[in-house]
Formats: structure tokens, sequence, C-alpha cells
């Protein structure tokens, strides 16, 4: 990540939190094909989400991002995007956009969603994640290859992307489908199935 695009990312949280900062999911993966950048907050006690995002959102207001085109949406029972997930393990705070210049037809306005959670390390987060080739990350203070982490299960892109967790089915569907095809694969049939007993044997719905 080019210094530019990681102070562009530092200056969307308060400065007291940039310690926990981490980049993680598909733009740890491969940014060049990454459709968005998760910014991920950590160490944040569920019994804080409220006070934390609303610092952030005080933060972004203050600013002068009337040129940003996504904004700060508000969370209603029509957006479920911006509720708290997985038993309170995270929330998604705030969508912003950022200038991106590694993407090889030159800048990019990349959409940035800043997502707090409770994991405690980058290491717990990405063993969360439902796909293997996206359950990786690293710590935005740090350079790439100090700070990388990855889930025990972890595929790079050029492997056939695997399920890694099944509880939410009628999410990870759709995502294993498009993340494999984002690298050339097909999904494997057996993570599939598994999905599709997943989803009959009555997994509750949790949207993300």
């Amino acid at each position: 990540m080019n210094n530019k695009l990681r102070n562009q990312l530092l200056d969307l949280v308060p400065e007291g939190l940039h310690s926990r900062l981490a980049i993680a999911g598909g733009y740890a993966a491969d940014p060049e094909k990454a459709e968005d950048i998760d910014l991920w907050v950590l160490e944040v006690r569920p019994a804080e989400f409220d006070r934390i995002e609303q610092e952030i959102r005080e933060h972004l207001a203050a600013q002068d991002r009337m040129g940003t085109p996504v904004g700060i949406p508000a969370r209603t029972p029509g957006n479920p995007e911006m509720y708290d997930e997985h038993e309170g393990n995270f929330r998604v705070v705030a969508i912003q956009a950022v200038e991106d210049h590694i993407h090889p037809f030159g800048q990019l306005i990349r959409r940035v969603q800043i997502i707090i959670t409770a994991q405690p390390t980058l290491r717990a987060l990405v063993n969360t994640f439902d796909v293997s080739t996206h359950a990786i990350g690293y710590m935005l203070l740090d350079s790439e290859f100090e700070g990388f982490s990855c889930a025990e299960d972890y595929t790079s892109v050029h492997c056939q992307p695997r399920v890694l967790k099944f509880d939410r089915p009628e999410q990870t569907l759709p995502r294993i489908k498009k993340i494999a095809a984002r690298y050339g694969f097909e999904p494997l049939a057996d993570d599939i199935a598994q999905l599709a007993f997943a989803s009959l044997a009555g997994y509750a719905e949790v949207p993300f």
C-alpha cells in the first residue's frame, strides 16, 4: 500500500484509534481486483460500540469531505448493512471513499467501509471470515510484509477458494461464487452442498 492511500485511510478515524486499524478481506488478498476496502478498528468492546461509532462520525463530520460520493449512511431498518453483526462482534459505522493509485489504469475512487469489531487481534478477526481466499489482513501502521496475518485455513488467490464457515449460508453462498469467479475458479461442489444443507437446517440469517 502506498503512503498516500495509507494516509487517506488514517484520516478517516480519530488518531487515538490508529494503532488498532487493520485492512482485512478482499483488498488485503488482491488490491487490484478488490471492489472496496474494509478498514477494521480492532479491540472495541460491544459496550463501547455506540461511543466509538459516534467518535468516528464526529471526526468525519469535522472534515471537509463534501466531495465524498458515498457519505455516512444512517442505521435504519431498511439498511441492514449498518446493523450489529455476528452476535455483536462487529458493526459497519461509516462508508467513505478514497483515491487509490495502485490500480493499473490509474486513479480509482475506492469505497471504504469502516468497521468496528470486538475481535482483540487481527488473527482472531480473520479466523471469523467465511471464505479462505479473503481470510487475510495486515495492520495499517505496519508494512504489509511485517503485519500480515491469515486464518489457519487461508488459501492464496492462486488456489481454489474454500468455505470456512457454514453458519451464514444465505450470505456465504453468493460470496463464495463471487469470490471464486473473481480469481478464475468454480466453488467446490462439496462446499456448495454443505451450504445448501446448512440453509435447510435452519441457520438464522445475519445480513452482511
